[in-house]
């Protein structure tokens, strides 16, 4: 299973971590964004790309910031 981790820089990289569990917001839209990388529909623009990794960015960096890390781990099915 391959995964998904937001840098300190803020980049979006592929890593070999456990898959993370749970049913939160957060997990189904790092899912979806895995979908859609995956399949690329016609309608999935670069805009809608710059939006959700945005908004995975911006989770990523609250959640870091409130325990104190450097980066996060998103589960990106395989």
């Amino acid at each position: 299973m391959t995964h998904l981790e937001v840098t300190p820089n803020l980049n979006v990289v592929p890593t070999h971590a456990k898959a993370k569990k749970g049913l939160g917001a957060e997990t189904v839209l790092e899912e979806l964004f895995v979908l859609l990388e995956d399949y690329g529909p016609v309608w999935y623009t670069k805009r809608h790309r710059d939006r959700v990794l945005r908004a995975l960015r911006e989770t990523a960096m609250n959640e870091s910031a409130s325990k104190g890390g450097r980066g996060k781990n998103l589960a990106r099915a395989s």
